[in-house]
């Protein structure tokens, strides 16, 4: 008898209850041994076990998307924006039986450098950069009124979030979604001073350690209120901004990088699903009309279907055959042309 046994860990230091077996054997033996297979089975110190599905794979695959709109929650989508100007976060999953939850979010630069603006419990970290989303009564869209910001010397703003599915065939969703109890700005300075004190007294010499890691640094200035910046905007400025317009284009991106994924033996029926925006800011509104429309061009030429786009190319073949053909006549005719007038004008010598 040969047998062979895979573990797989899931955690790359501990094993955990979500590890899996799994026991391959084949036995060659004569007749006379089979009453004996029941033994020489039982020889591994862990049994392995038949596993049940973990999901239903015969239920539609859940269908979310993350978009930056314009003027209301169902406005046009934003790819190009100025600081200041007001867009809409929405995040929805268009599938009956499910509930989501908007977490995690990070705004990042591109760069390397990210900040915390949604928890994981569905809490915005600050209220002035990104509050708390609201959800629609079937808690199958979230979304939030923002001003657009960017980090300081920075084209391109990344939102990178994560939405938990929630099935309400299986479980409660209440006490998951819509997100309740969120601390307010004020209450989340109170904890991060009663960690920094914390961490003084416990710290000798004055050192603080595992502030970041125990929550996210907020400064303590006295915030503005959010207006629209002034934009400083003439004709001649208009004119010169034609070389600041090389700028790469960034489009919006929504998609899905892991499906499915497990987060612990607790919420094995709950998916989550990493979405991420991409926002071009842009320091002039003339500038956003100029890659808006570039951009919709784009779409018009990308939104074509295979069968137009073949048909297109068959049409330009046959033009371009057309046009060879009539020039081929038209060389026909002025060389008989000259032969009739070399016949009839040119004596013979």
């Amino acid at each position: 008898m040969h047998r062979i046994c895979i573990s797989v860990q899931l955690h790359p230091l501990f094993v955990t209850a979500n590890d899996r077996s799994y026991c391959a054997q084949c036995i060659y033996m004569p007749a006379e041994f089979v009453e004996n297979l029941d033994e020489t089975l039982a020889i591994s110190d862990a049994t392995a076990s038949e596993l049940s599905p973990q999901f239903d794979i015969s239920a539609p695959r859940p269908k979310c998307t993350y978009a930056i709109r314009r003027d209301s929650i169902d406005g046009p989508k934003v790819h190009y924006a100025t600081v200041g100007q007001t867009v809409f976060h929405v995040w929805e999953c268009r599938i009956d039986g499910v509930q989501i939850l908007v977490q995690n979010c990070y705004v990042e630069d591109g760069q390397g450098n990210r900040i915390l603006i949604i928890d994981q419990n569905g809490c915005g970290v600050d209220q002035y950069i990104l509050p708390t989303p609201r959800y629609s009564k079937d808690l199958r869209v979230a979304s939030q009124e923002t001003r657009v910001f960017k980090f300081a010397g920075k084209t391109v703003t990344r939102f990178a979030c994560q939405i938990r599915l929630c099935s309400t065939e299986k479980e409660n969703c209440n006490a998951l979604t819509p997100p309740r109890h969120c601390p307010t700005f004020e209450e989340r300075i109170a904890l991060q001073r009663r960690f920094y004190d914390d961490s003084q007294i416990d710290s000798p010499g004055g050192t603080t350690t595992g502030l970041q890691s125990a929550v996210h640094q907020i400064s303590e200035a006295t915030r503005p209120n959010i207006s629209t910046p002034r934009v400083m905007h003439n004709e001649d400025r208009a004119i010169s901004n034609t070389t600041r317009r090389t700028i790469r284009s960034v489009h919006m991106s929504v998609k899905p990088h892991s499906v499915d994924r497990i987060t612990s033996e607790k919420d094995q029926n709950e998916t989550q699903l990493d979405v991420v925006g991409l926002l071009t800011i842009l320091d002039s509104p003339d500038d956003v009309k100029f890659f808006e429309s570039n951009a919709s061009t784009f779409g018009f030429i990308s939104c074509l279907s295979h069968t137009s786009y073949m048909a297109l190319i068959v049409a330009l073949i046959v033009v371009c055959l057309l046009h060879i053909f009539i020039v081929f006549l038209c060389v026909s005719n002025v060389r008989h042309l000259k032969t009739i007038f070399s016949a009839k004008f040119i004596p013979a010598i």
